[in-house]
């Protein structure tokens, strides 16, 4: 059991710092993202991932399965970001921790409900290749994490 678990907190430590891809994200949203998150340290991805689901819930309004869905996603990775975002800068303050990440998780779900626009406006679609790719990314990392808390 001991081992089962080391396991899977190492997979999750590993989903947490690979970055999410980018397969046809511009190189102007990459940048921009990149310089958003440029404080995040480790917690990065989860910031990231966060924001992606606060976009969605954004988007599809939280009356709406789809924005139900985010709203549960979206702060399940932001308490995770916390914490990881406390561990690796070496922070015990939460006002502190929320201060910092606050305005990172609001400018990157600028970002993605900026491009989420622009599909919108040049097909039928919000979803590109990208954000498809990442969404799951990032759905898988919530499960991870979920299945390593409740068990």
């Amino acid at each position: 059991m001991r081992l089962t678990s080391i396991c899977a907190s190492l997979i999750i430590i590993g989903l947490i710092l690979t970055t999410p891809p980018a397969l046809a994200q511009t190189d102007a949203f990459e940048a921009a993202m990149e310089d958003t998150l440029s404080d995040a340290g480790n917690a990065g991805s989860l910031i990231r991932c966060t924001a992606l689901f606060r976009a969605f819930r954004l988007y599809a309004g939280e009356d709406t399965l789809v924005g139900a869905t985010s709203a549960m996603r979206e702060t399940d990775l932001a308490v995770t970001s916390v914490v990881i975002w406390q561990s690796d800068k070496g922070e015990t303050d939460l006002d502190t921790a929320f201060e910092a990440i606050v305005p990172m998780v609001g400018a990157a779900t600028d970002l993605f409900l900026g491009r989420m626009g622009a599909n919108r406006d040049a097909g039928d679609s919000v979803f590109d290749d990208g954000i498809e790719t990442e969404l799951a990314y990032c759905s898988t990392l919530h499960d991870e994490i979920e299945a390593q808390s409740n068990g």
